[in-house]
């Protein structure tokens, strides 16, 4: 009964292997330590090929699965003193560990504590941010005028 704690990772790690044999396989067989699939099938399959896989943790092993089994890396409410931390982690990992060629580059995925402006977006690009999640936090303008504040500020930010 519950997770197992101690090994989430490699948990983590073998849970991937298995998503991915029922996404791509025809056939989709699996056995490890945690997790054995044989004679099931998963319709419909995903349509997007490769599915993206977007990895979580500011923790050392977390990084490291990022840089070895995920399509990106996914932080949240990061400002860009956490960025450039995890960026240098990430980079720090992606010596010691080999990444698969048929993943790609690591894209890097953030959301923002707060409202944007032209210059966090074009910071937080500048620092290797692929992709800003914003969250329309609720003010006293209201919902819409936060939306179109961060449009303005991602479209302000693309033109630097």
């Amino acid at each position: 009964t519950g997770s197992n704690f101690v090994e989430r990772g490699a948990v983590m790690d073998e849970s991937i292997e298995v998503l991915r044999r029922l996404w791509y396989d025809e056939k989709p067989e699996f056995s490890g330590r945690f997790h054995t699939v044989r004679g099931v099938d998963a319709y419909p399959r995903p349509v997007q090929r490769p599915v993206p896989l977007l990895v979580g943790g500011r923790s050392t092993p977390a990084l490291r699965r990022a840089v070895q089994r995920g399509n990106g890396w996914i932080g949240p409410a990061m400002t860009t003193d956490d960025v450039k931390s995890v960026m240098a982690e990430l980079r720090r990992v992606a010596d010691q560990v080999d990444r698969p060629v048929g993943l790609g580059q690591l894209e890097i995925t953030v959301s923002a504590p707060g409202r944007l402006t032209p210059q966090l977006v074009s910071d937080y690009a500048a620092l290797g941010v692929d992709r800003l999640i914003v969250y329309p936090h609720p003010t006293d303008d209201g919902i819409e005028a936060t939306l179109s504040g961060a449009c303005a500020a991602v479209e302000g930010g693309a033109r630097r």
